[in-house]
């Protein structure tokens, strides 16, 4: 049976009201995964947490009636960007976290070779797993920034190099597998899953972002992988989830991310089909649609067709 997934932004979920909505609409198609955000890019923090406490609790609604459709709630975490070109957030209060481009300036990413850093990322898991039933933590951005923000971090424990210097990205590429191995021991004390959406091109992006995935699923830190194969080409679309499904062991679940609407892409309701079509025949378990908000009711269709198919 054909896995589906979807990911979800807070302003679908301004309401209880909302919140009914996206659940009826997964559980007719059905759509078992539901990954809604709970930190973003800028830093900020869409659940109870510490003192802070949201206007309205999307994610105790959804984790109620979702888990009463039988569909699972997976708590979708931008882990280590707080900015972006600058530091925001928790990271702005502690730049000495951050990561240190080439000239020394801090950018707005946590670096995780500090064991601060660590402790930071560790203790909102751990606040989420405490305080909701959700049935899994989801790592996005848990890697270094892309070259166009900065080639790396150039802090001390980092260190200098470059992208043809093995020892440092592999260092950098070990930072990032730490953090995964500390999470994943986290969230296995709860009962919960560890999931992940990286970069489709590896291994190129163990050296530009330091994201050796790969090693993840195929250590076990992982529970399901989702490659996030955006793009409009259904031929790049396919020739990317065979390389996946070749990369990714049985015993880990392969969910190709699809683009509904990203920066890189913008299918129709049928193409949307013809690459969750190739995804599952390339040898991927199903897909996660990114995101809910640019779908609409053909998109919802043409999965259920799918589903029902495969």
């Amino acid at each position: 049976m054909v896995v589906l997934g979807v990911w979800v932004h807070p302003p679908a979920l301004s309401s209880r009201r909302q919140v009914e909505e996206v659940v009826e609409r997964a559980a007719r198609v059905p759509i078992e995964k539901l990954v809604v955000l709970v930190k973003d890019g800028e830093g900020r923090v869409h659940f109870r947490c510490g003192g802070s406490r949201p206007e309205y609790d999307y994610l105790r609604d959804l984790v109620e009636l979702a888990g009463d459709r039988g569909l699972e709630v997976h708590a979708w975490f931008v882990v280590l960007r707080e900015g972006g070109e600058s530091p925001k957030g928790w990271l702005a209060e502690n730049p000495r976290c951050a990561v240190v481009d080439e000239s020394g300036r801090p950018v707005g990413w946590i670096c995780p070779s500090r064991e601060e850093s660590r402790r930071r990322v560790l203790g909102l898991f751990r606040e989420l797993l405490e305080g909701y039933e959700v049935d899994g933590v989801h790592l996005d951005y848990i890697r270094y920034p892309e070259p166009a923000v900065a080639r790396g971090c150039f802090c001390e424990l980092c260190g200098r190099g470059g992208y043809a210097d093995e020892g440092w990205v592999m260092r950098g590429a070990a930072h990032v597998t730490e953090l995964v191995e500390e999470a994943h021991e986290l969230v296995k004390e709860y009962g919960a899953e560890l999931s992940a959406a990286v970069f489709p091109n590896y291994p190129e992006c163990l050296v530009w972002v330091r994201q050796d995935w790969v090693r993840w699923v195929r250590e076990g830190l992982l529970d399901w992988v989702a490659p996030m194969n955006y793009t409009n080409i259904v031929e790049v679309f396919r020739a990317r989830a065979l390389v996946h499904a070749a990369l990714v062991p049985d015993w880990a679940l392969l969910l190709e991310g699809v683009g509904k609407r990203s920066s890189v892409s913008s299918l129709s309701p049928g193409k949307l089909l013809r690459q969750a079509e190739a995804a599952v025949r390339a040898g991927a378990d199903g897909v996660v649609v990114f995101s809910y908000t640019g779908m609409g009711d053909d998109d919802f269709r043409v999965l259920k067709a799918l589903a029902g198919r495969l």
